[in-house]
């Protein structure tokens, strides 16, 4: 009976075939079924394995095992678009919820408003814009939507853009921010890279 690396090799020489014929959709199936065999002898294998000329091949690592576990789960090696998107929507989804809890972040000082003006010596007595929020202890926690609408702006771009953020964060909030301006772009390009795996011709 052979082996998943004989059967991912086998894919491996169809896909390849399919590729010199041009045929990107057809070949895209055949790449799936090689990753998932990959992924199935990198899961069980537990020494070191021989090939069907009896050459050693080395086990793979944790990391690389895990790695190859979560592109199969992210995108589907690439091929399922479905599968990035439902990533990155569970990403800014769990971030927004992080983000409305206080010890991550908070929301902005409120922007001043004009209170009153003294005619006569022309003082202006200014008063914060109230905003809407959940009180919880000495500082405000953001609501949902506000959370929700900060963690999708902050996943367009790498860099924080100039402005008031509609939050502060703080301590391990400022680095889940981060790490969604550095994730978020990763399940889009997947999606993409599936959309014109699928439509190639």
């Amino acid at each position: 009976m052979p082996t998943a690396l004989e059967i991912a090799g086998i894919y491996r020489d169809l896909r390849k075939g399919l590729e010199d014929a041009k045929d990107e959709p057809g070949a895209a199936d055949f790449y799936y079924g090689e990753m998932e065999m990959r992924r199935l002898a990198a899961r069980r294998s537990r020494h070191q394995q021989s090939d069907s000329s009896g050459a050693k091949r080395r086990r793979p690592s944790w990391t690389e095992r895990r790695l190859l576990d979560a592109y199969w789960a992210v995108s589907g090696y690439g091929l399922r678009a479905w599968r990035a998107l439902t990533a990155l929507t569970i990403l800014l989804f769990g971030c927004a919820v992080v983000l409305t809890l206080p010890a991550f972040a908070h929301l902005t000082l409120p922007p001043q408003q004009v209170a009153s003006v003294n005619l006569r010596t022309g003082a202006v007595r200014y008063s914060p814009i109230t905003q809407p929020s959940v009180k919880t202890g000495p500082t405000a926690a953001a609501p949902f939507g506000t959370s929700l609408e900060f963690t999708a702006t902050e996943s367009l771009t790498l860099i924080r853009a100039s402005g008031t953020p509609l939050l502060q964060t703080s301590g391990v909030g400022t680095v889940l921010d981060i790490a969604v301006r550095l994730l978020a772009p990763l399940p889009v390009g997947l999606a993409l890279l599936a959309v014109r795996g699928r439509t190639r011709r």
